[in-house]
């Protein structure tokens, strides 16, 4: 049974996006603006650099791997449940990284609960939001990538201002406030529009079963959990999952490289740190701008526009290494980056079945958790045995180019 569009559902999708957008930016700015408690951290329990590197991966790599089985809940559970059980991890993480006095406590409560605290709503929200939007998925989905890219933006400074102010275990604290009143307000708008969910069909709205729990076993609405091994190795998933890979990789080896290779060039470290934060305001309105605009004219070109920009300012930090040039390289890296990472979850939510979309983006979104280890792990081992980094940095701009044609053949070619 179709319905006229309901201004009133509309809105309220709307409202959800919005407020999904800007919980998804408080939990990043907290979990990004580790680095801002590294040196802290180090002081306080008396440990190698390494070992507290080893928190910030732990809880990277968790944070996508939990994805998997979150995306297998959603597809089955209310979402506002799946919120309030993320924010009681998120709340509950912080707060015991606080207070908990030692190195394997901060490993334990950081590494593992706020990893969980922020996988819960990432997938959940980024599902909700698929479903609710047909014809402008794209720009609403979009909304919620721009949450990544403030996130870290905006996190790092309010995070060195208020530990100017306390010390680090405080500032957790004070952290925690905030962002879990985002995520119990955003709950609360999902909770209420539940009984509005609609499925965006031409002109039209189409009543969907909600929040689910129809949803149960191996049913056709998603596969079962003894499935999600088939799922894995299913040749399209694979595809797509190394695609993200190979283009994620160049993005979190610059992240973590940027800085020593712009100074091994005789950049300044203040230009390259300023550098490194253009690469996330750049992909702050590309994301938006290629969420619209794919929309408009289709995912893949506007992907393929992207991974261009990030194999040129790749290759082009090899040939042009003056401050001006890594100002300029950085705006183009960080453009094409916001416009592949605005682009992954509408292209997963069109290549799969709607029905699954938690599942699917559960399942490839570890492609982010593996390019987040071996981007930087692999950069630094190639820069230690070659003692350069033009090898390191062709070899990210040649993962670029494998990434793209493994998401067009996943996207393009029909699979038994």
């Amino acid at each position: 049974m179709s319905v006229e569009p309901s201004d009133t559902s509309g809105t309220r999708r709307w409202i959800v996006c919005l407020l999904s957008g800007a919980t998804l930016a408080g939990l990043t700015g907290v979990v990004y603006s580790f680095g801002v408690f590294f040196t802290p951290l180090q002081e306080t329990f008396g440990v190698s650099s390494d070992r507290v590197s080893l928190i910030f991966s732990l809880n990277t790599l968790l944070t996508y791997v939990v994805g998997i089985y979150v995306g297998y809940l959603a597809d089955r559970h209310p979402a506002h449940r799946l919120l309030l059980a993320g924010m009681a991890c998120w709340t509950g993480g912080l707060v015991l990284t606080a207070l908990w006095g030692s190195y394997l406590g901060v490993l334990l409560a950081f590494g593992l609960f706020v990893a969980l605290g922020m996988g819960i709503p990432y997938i959940t929200l980024y599902a909700t939001v698929a479903r609710w939007f047909d014809r402008r998925r794209g720009l609403a989905l979009s909304v919620l990538s721009v949450g990544f890219g403030t996130g870290g933006l905006v996190g790092p400074p309010v995070t060195e201002a208020l530990l100017s102010r306390f010390d680090w275990g405080t500032t957790f604290l004070v952290l925690a406030v905030p962002t879990t009143a985002l995520v119990l307000l955003t709950t609360l708008a999902v909770f209420i529009t539940r009984t509005d969910r609609r499925r965006m069909d031409g002109d039209t709205i189409t009543t969907e079963d909600g929040d689910a729990n129809s949803n149960t076993g191996e049913s056709a609405d998603g596969p079962g959990l003894r499935s999600l091994l088939a799922v894995f190795t299913a040749p399209r998933v694979l595809l797509v999952t190394a695609g993200f890979v190979f283009g994620f990789y160049a993005f979190y080896a610059l992240l973590v490289h940027f800085v020593p290779y712009a100074e091994s060039v005789g950049v300044s470290r203040r230009t390259a740190a300023i550098a490194l934060g253009l690469i996330g305001g750049a992909s702050i309105p590309a994301r938006l701008l290629a969420g619209h605009v794919s929309d408009l004219y289709g995912r893949i070109p506007v992907l393929l526009i992207g991974f261009v920009l990030m194999t040129t300012a790749t290759l082009g930090l090899i040939v042009w290494t003056t401050a001006t040039w890594f100002l300029v390289l950085a705006v183009v890296f960080g453009a094409g980056n916001g416009a592949v990472a605005a682009l992954y979850s509408p292209i997963v939510v069109e290549i799969f079945d709607l029905g699954t979309v938690g599942t699917m983006l559960g399942v490839t979104s570890v492609s982010f958790g593996i390019a987040g280890v071996l981007g930087p792990y692999a950069t630094g081992v190639l820069v230690a045995a070659t003692g350069t980094y033009a090898v390191a940095l062709v070899l990210a701009a040649a993962m670029l180019v494998l990434g793209s044609a493994c998401i067009v053949l996943a996207s393009s070619v029909r699979f038994n």
